[in-house]
């Protein structure tokens, strides 16, 4: 025997024919098997004449606990095992990549196994209903029907009690019958509502739940009234399975109309859980609501009774936003604020992590992301991790973990957000991130979770990063005058406001075409990328660019105004300073305008630089010492001892202010004193002003120490 195992359309030919399905064997299984087991009463009257000329059960009470036993077995077993009638997740996946046929046919086989679920459901309930008929002498009952209901009831199938509105009408009217008994017998009217709800639920009408709302319309005592808005939602929730979504609307209305929170809020939550009995719409959700997928149908259900929660929500807020002043302080129950309170209290109470996600969702979009961030409710981290991602999403997320005191997972999707090339972030903001990344990474505890080690090398790595970025942004604002050039010139720029690049890009594509000197000092400090080939010759042009076209004293000027600025961004940095070779620049500018620029020119804007003063004076003595052009020449070592002099000089006034960075404890009292008595020796005639210079320190290195 071949065994279909999924649904098929089988087209009929002509333009507007439409397709007919042929079911999978196990849908044709569910089917045979349940009119197999309600086959002994499914054509046959649920009634016939009997004694006194009244109608008596056609089916006896054995005949219907048999049947009702297999059906009720049936459904345990479905309910346990959700998974048999449903379409697995690959057929899911198949049925979206398959022909639209296909598609149709996987659509009605999943609606026809709904329908047959529901109506297992009801043919259980059927019987039930019968036995208490029976319990309750259902020719009696029949016989106080109006005569037209009699005629009705008389002709009906269990198939028609079951299925067609007649049935409605006929069970109806005998729960009407059985309730007006009850309150004839003085028996309370709420026991047997309950046995009603409790064992055929479907088969009784909402007119009980609206009776007493309407009971509570009208009730002066609220007391009194909760009490009828209690036992209607009791009642309203037992017959959810039959509530359409537009009398679901009108009763959330009614309970939004007499501020009852419990109801506007539980109801629809309860709903929408009935309303996706075997959780397709859940599963929809979970998927990430892809398009052309048949379980969104489900999910649509399902969303529109959380739109209900959402908007009881809303009228709540609006109410209590309206109140006046003066009612703030009553203690009426029905007092808005306090409504709009245990609204909330109840919608936050919820478990089900899908309404939590829609209603975060609409928080966000009221304005409320920072009353949700103190919250913080127990299903707000995944939300926010959930697909699809956003910047507003990750800019919650990465606060929520500061207020978690996660400072290390705050920090992680902080660089997320810097790196993310799928979000149109600015330049600007990225570097901010990656910012305030490092400050959070650095917030990390040394022994939470055992991730020290973890923590240091992203903590490196963003800061790594981070110098890289605030290059990329400085760069870009160089260029950004130029942004909207036409061709390749403009769109270079923009895409350096768009995305984070590496060292290497921003050296190739924009430090050297763009030809921006300081800025590839800036790329070597940043890498530690040490070449003297390549760093000289741009320190050769910074400071050809500043004396061009300048007099000797204003290229002085601006030479101190670059050099000092760059050494103070740079030193100690051999990639992007080149100490000796900024001094020899420096010295050669000196002795090439002797006489216009004073002694210990060069040395002082190198401590200004930030140079300690033990290393300028390493250099200049190596250059006194040197005998290396242009230092072969005696008027030039000369003028270098002179510059040495005031560099001494100005180190030892130093030295001796208290709280100096040159500790008087480290000056090197006994070398400078051996290398001054050299320098006076070796001094030229004519120089008697750093002869003085010179006999100054000794007398102060005596005095001093």
């Amino acid at each position: 025997m071949h065994v279909k195992y999924k649904p098929v359309v089988h087209s009929k030919k002509g333009a507007d024919a439409a397709g007919t399905a042929t079911y999978s064997g196990r849908r044709e299984g569910l089917a045979l098997y349940f009119a197999r087991l309600v086959r002994p009463l499914w054509k046959a009257k649920f009634s016939k004449p009997g004694a006194g000329g009244l109608q008596a059960p056609n089916i006896s009470d054995e005949v219907l606990v048999i049947v009702q036993k297999n059906l009720q077995a049936l459904k345990d077993l479905l309910d346990k095992n959700p998974h048999l009638f449903h379409s697995a997740p690959g057929d899911y996946t198949g049925a979206r990549s398959a022909t639209a046929s296909e598609q149709e046919a996987w659509k009605a086989e999943q609606s026809s196994v709904s329908q047959l679920l529901n109506l297992l459901g009801r043919t259980i309930e059927a019987v039930s209903f019968v036995l208490l008929l029976t319990d309750h002498r259902i020719g009696e009952l029949i016989s106080q029907c109006d005569t037209s209901v009699q005629k009705m009831i008389t002709g009906l199938t269990f198939e028609q009690l079951i299925t067609t509105q007649d049935g409605v009408t006929a069970s109806r009217a005998l729960v009407n019958v059985v309730i007006n008994q009850q309150i004839g017998q003085q028996i309370s009217v709420d026991t047997i509502s309950e046995v009603l709800q409790q064992r055929c639920g479907s088969f009784c009408s909402t007119d009980d739940a609206k009776e007493n709302v309407r009971k509570a319309v009208e009730s002066p005592n609220p007391v009194e009234r909760q009490r009828w808005l209690g036992e209607s939602l009791r009642l309203f929730m037992k017959g959810a399975r039959i509530l359409e979504f537009d009398k679901l609307r009108e009763i959330c209305g009614d309970y939004q109309h007499l501020n009852y929170a419990k109801g506007a809020i539980e109801l629809p939550l309860y709903c929408a859980h009935i309303l996706d009995p075997d959780g397709q719409g859940a599963e929809y959700w979970a998927a990430g609501l892809p398009s052309n997928d048949l379980r969104s149908e489900a999910w649509q259900r399902r969303s529109n009774c959380y739109d209900l929660v959402l908007d009881s929500l809303g009228v709540f807020d609006e109410r209590a936003g309206s109140a006046k002043q003066s009612q703030a302080g009553s203690s009426n129950v029905d007092e808005p604020d306090s409504v709009r309170t245990h609204a909330y209290e109840l919608a936050f109470g919820c478990e089900d992590e899908i309404f939590h996600s829609k209603l975060y969702d609409w928080l966000i979009q009221r304005g409320l992301a920072d009353e949700l961030l103190e919250m913080r409710p127990a299903y707000l981290e995944a939300h926010l991790r959930r697909e699809p991602i956003t910047v507003q999403k990750y800019q919650l997320l990465w606060q929520f973990y500061v207020k978690d005191s996660q400072p290390l997972r705050a920090a992680e999707v902080l660089g997320t957000l810097a790196d993310s090339a799928e979000f149109d972030i600015p330049l600007e903001t990225r570097v901010e991130y990656l910012t305030l990344a490092v400050g959070n990474a650095k917030s990390h505890p040394v022994s939470a979770g055992g991730r020290h080690e973890t923590a240091i090398a992203f903590l490196t790595d963003l800061e790594e990063k981070l110098e890289v970025a605030q290059v990329q942004l400085e760069i870009y604002n160089i260029l950004a005058p130029r942004v909207n050039e036409p061709g390749e010139v403009g769109a270079k720029i923009q895409l350096l406001s768009k995305t984070l690049l590496n060292v290497t890009e921003l050296y190739q594509l924009y430090a050297e075409p763009f030809d921006l000197p300081i800025m590839k000092l800036l790329i070597f400090h940043v890498s530690g990328h040490r070449d003297d080939n390549m760093t000289r010759p741009i320190w050769n042009k910074i400071f050809q660019d500043a004396l061009e076209g300048e007099e000797p004293k204003a290229g002085a000027d601006k030479l101190i105004s670059k050099i000092v600025s760059l050494g103070q961004r740079f030193y100690p940095s051999d990639s992007a300073f080149p100490l000796k070779h900024i001094a020899s620049l420096l010295v050669r500018f000196s002795l090439a305008n002797k006489g216009l620029l004073p002694y210990g020119w060069a040395p002082r804007i190198l401590i200004q630089c930030g140079v300690p003063f033990h290393e300028v004076w390493d250099i200049f003595h190596e250059m006194y010492e040197s005998q290396i052009p242009p230092f072969n020449d005696q008027a030039n070592v000369q003028a270098v001892s002179s510059d040495i002099a005031v560099l001494l000089a100005d180190w030892l006034e130093e030295a001796k202010r208290p709280q100096s960075s040159a500790s008087k404890g480290e000056f090197p009292v006994y070398r400078i004193d051996q290398a001054v008595d050299q320098y006076l020796a070796e001094l030229g005639q004519g120089r008697a002003e750093t002869k003085t210079a010179y006999e100054s320190i000794k007398r102060q290195l005596r005095r001093n120490w």
